[in-house]
């Protein structure tokens, strides 16, 4: 019999599989997660073997005799190799490194050499490089005309870099190489180094012709204790543009004493270099403003400290301006090497728009107020804003104007990996965008004495705090959606924040999530988030709380459990989906090792409750294993939030509707019966909201009713969606455990009946009728046809809804975290 954590990677690979391998691919790489490989295998092998059976496989040979899915095991060996790279455990990043490319071999030996699979082919020969197997991977690329040409055939020529193919005299034809970008776009090459050997600090060209006159040009570059070589290197780029007519306006910041020479090296090397030196340190972005405050040019750009610029770069810039005055400004393509010039990074490509070069008309920098004070991620947020108060896309120059110096400490380079950023940078990246979007452009003005718009995280700010974040309550979840989860969340955090409990939120991606969203939060918890009442818990950095709550407990098997930080007194559990009978084929999850898991993550004590009877009964089948709550937990409910929405008079012909998940257990064992309650005949509409392509699967079926309308995710607000309902129907399979259903208790508050099995009335009460599946076509009749009798009902309905008390809820999360203490004071060994 197979063990049950075999059943619950079968689960899991079955929904995966309608993910796709490129999104749950991305979701492994952006999440960290080691735990989801075994069911990224479990795919690859059709559920055979996990990745720990995978390895022994290749251990003994007989790996190669299995039959994969190449595709599913590409996406394996890419994560697998990718993440690799990032282990601090030199040991078990070179075993994994190996299994890793075990897997992607040999689905490349499969895949076509097709640009939709370039990024398995590419890394295979990124690793090769590596590894200095430089003849092999030169093997697969004269194969691959597609990575041949790749951004002027990168590959090809850093195989040829000396410090690469370890070989002097391929000098000559990396040279050729590497400067094709430069030549295929009209600007002037490199010249070759003096010591033939490729060098950052070595960049140069002939001198271009001399732009004179024309509009200044104030070049702000901003340094903290200056690399001499690098900072000449970047000061004298800006020197040799054509574009004569320019001030390099340097600011330091409050740099130690010994950093004075280069400082005062720089400034007499040219009298339009100016030195500013903060007091103190504030920052790349203040220390900016400072440059903007200073500046006397008609335009502004940026320049790093550690970078170059071509010398064609300023004028390009300039001249495209002038030729758009309607354009708020530009930024060029930049090229990113290393230090010997090498542009191959596993997983990355070697281009992009430079964010530093971003030119604009130094009025418009002043009137939208400079840059947001942050230590970091201000880059894109001022652009951002530039383009938002305009109302005018900043331009995209596809020149290679620019080369960023990577592979040094620089600020950013811990915050971004393959794949992966910081949940800083996404936490300040998502802010600023809600703050962009929700504002009027005349208000997005800065001012000297403004406060922030956005909460700043710590890690960002210009003096961080110096003590850890403490809640009462922090609420865990992933809030990409706007599902019943969310919306109940929501309610519960309303709830608690009126009894004065500090509340925080934890995001932590679940791979149950409908959204195709990969960073950014729903925008009602956003909104919470961005006007204070909620703080955002950054999961690797130091908080701590009296109690955690956590509904959807798939996210404690998968998340990277070493990188959570956040301690709680109690955790909570309230699943919305019901754990496995004892010995049962679906397994969403397996509560005793949840309880494990949400014990050592978050340093807790842990307690299980549920507002469904059918889920509360199924879990106190785990005790004592686990710890249940014996008591039914109250809802936490709003209705004032849907009651605008409210009316009492059905369309004609009746429209009816349900909301749905991605889960084949909440259809109807038959398909006959589906069609009963969702009928296709005409006699009425239709309309499901959420991802209902398991209906597809679990009745075989190929696309939906041509009367049906269909709401993904995101394309409807839930409260237009059921206000549009005439009848709220919800059956899923007899054998699904499930009593209640927040989306019918939204539905009849929104004015439509309700009807549900009739293992839901212990739930809901009297704010649904129930019926068996073949009465249901004769209840919505009568109703559609009795206008009075609808109205009666739906009218009951909105006064139910007043009934819910959400102190009862409050009161009952406090008895919860009393009752654990007391738990683990009588079995203190449970949690040991």
């Amino acid at each position: 019999m197979r063990n049950s954590y075999s059943r619950l990677l079968s689960w899991h690979a079955a929904h995966i599989r309608s993910v796709g391998h490129v999104e749950f691919g991305a979701t492994i790489l952006r999440t960290r997660s080691k735990a989801l490989h075994d069911v990224l295998a479990y795919v690859a092998t059709d559920d055979k073997y996990t990745v720990a059976q995978l390895r022994d496989l290749a251990a003994d040979g007989t790996f190669y005799k299995v039959q994969f899915r190449n595709l599913w095991l590409a996406t394996l060996g890419r994560v697998v190799i990718i993440q690799a790279l990032e282990e601090t455990d030199t040991e078990m990043g070179a075993s994994d490194l190996e299994f890793g490319m075990t897997c992607l071999k040999h689905a490349n030996n499969y895949l076509p050499r097709i640009q939709e699979h370039q990024q398995f082919h590419r890394l295979e020969i990124e690793i090769l490089k590596e590894r200095a197997r430089i003849e092999e991977a030169r093997m697969l690329l004269e194969a691959n005309e597609f990575l041949k040409n790749l951004f002027y055939g990168y590959l090809l020529s850093d195989l040829d870099n000396p410090t690469i193919s370890r070989d002097p005299e391929t000098y000559k034809s990396w040279m050729t190489g590497f400067n094709r970008p430069f030549i295929e776009n009209g600007l002037l090459p490199l010249k070759p180094s003096p010591i033939r050997q490729p060098g950052f600090n070595d960049l140069n060209t002939e001198n271009a012709p001399a732009c004179t006159g024309g509009p200044k040009v104030s070049v702000l570059m901003t340094c903290y204790m200056p690399d001499r070589e690098e900072f000449l290197t970047a000061v004298n780029s800006i020197l040799r543009q054509s574009w004569q007519n320019l001030e390099l306006i340097i600011v330091d910041d409050a740099s130690p004493i010994e950093f004075e020479p280069v400082l005062e090296e720089a400034e007499n090397s040219d009298p339009r270099v100016r030195v500013i030196r903060q007091e103190e340190n504030g920052g790349t972005y203040r220390a900016r403003n400072t440059g903007i405050t200073a500046a006397t040019g008609a335009f502004i750009t940026g320049q790093d400290s550690d970078d170059w610029s071509h010398p064609e770069r300023l004028a390009t810039q300039v001249e495209y301006l002038l030729a758009s005055p309607s354009t708020p400004g530009v930024v060029v393509e930049a090229i990113r090497t290393d230090n010997a010039l090498v542009r191959t990074f596993p997983g990355r490509i070697p281009h992009g728009p430079c964010e530093v070069s971003f030119m604009l008309r130094a009025e418009l920098a002043r009137e939208v107020g400079g840059y947001l004070e942050a230590r970091k991620g201000a880059d894109g947020e001022f652009r951002r804003r530039v383009e938002k108060y305009t109302g005018r896309e900043v331009e995209i120059l596809a020149k290679p104007l620019y080369i960023i110096r990577i592979g040094h400490d620089s600020l950013s380079r811990a915050d971004f990996m393959p794949g992966w950023s910081h949940p800083v940078r996404r936490a300040f990246w998502n802010s600023t965008r809600h703050w962009h979007e929700n504002t009027l452009p005349a208000q997005l003005r800065l001012t000297p004495k403004s406060a922030a718009p956005i909460p700043i995280p710590a890690r960002f700010k210009v003096v961080p705090p110096r003590t850890a974040p403490e809640y009462d309550v922090v609420f865990v979840g992933d809030w990409r959606a706007y599902t019943g989860t969310q919306r109940a969340m929501i309610d519960e955090i309303t709830a608690l924040h009126r009894t004065g409990e500090k509340i925080g939120i934890l995001h932590l991606e679940s791979v149950m999530s409908p959204s195709k969203e990969t960073s950014r939060l729903s925008s009602e918890v956003q909104a919470m988030i961005n006007a204070g009442e909620v703080g955002l818990v950054i999961p690797d950095e130091d908080a701590s709380t009296r109690v955690a709550i956590l509904h959807d407990p798939t996210i404690l098997h998968f998340t990277a459990h070493t990188s959570i930080n956040l301690t709680a007194g109690t955790l909570i559990i309230m699943p919305d989906m019901p754990p496995p009978s004892k010995g049962a084929g679906d397994t969403i999850y397996l509560p005793e090792k949840c309880d494990q898991l949400a014990s050592k993550i978050f340093d807790s004590r842990v307690i299980w409750t549920s507002s469904d009877p059918e889920v509360s009964r199924l879990l106190s089948s785990y005790e004592p294993d686990v710890l249940v709550d014996p008591h039914k937990c109250p809802v936490a409910f709003n209705p004032r939030h849907w009651s605008h929405v409210w009316r009492s008079l059905p369309h004609v012909p009746p429209i009816v509707g349900r909301h749905s998940a991605n889960f084949e257990a909440m259809w109807p064992e038959r398909f006959t019966t589906a069609a009963k309650i969702w009928p296709s005949d005409g006699s009425g509409e239709v309309r499901i909201l959420g991802d209902a392509r398991s209906y597809l699967r679990k009745y075989g079926k190929t696309k939906f009713p041509l009367d049906w309308v269909v709401f993904r995710d995101k394309e409807i607000r839930p409260e237009a969606f059921l206000r549009g309902l005439d009848f709220f129907v919800y059956f899923p399979d007899k054998s699904y455990p499930q009593g209640f259903s927040r989306e019918a208790v939204e539905a009849a508050v929104c004015g439509a009946v309700v009807i549900l099995p009739k293992s839901f009335e212990e739930a809901h009460g009297d704010m649904a009728l129930y019926a068996e599946p073949e009465e249901i076509p004769s209840l919505i009749e009568y109703y559609s046809s009795d206008r009075s009798a609808f109205s009666k009902l739906v009218l009951k309905n909105r006064h139910l809804s007043y009934s819910f008390d959400n102190q009862l809820y409050t009161s009952h999360v406090r008895y919860l975290e009393e009752l654990t203490n007391t738990a683990e004071t009588r079995t203190p060994e449970r949690h040991a």
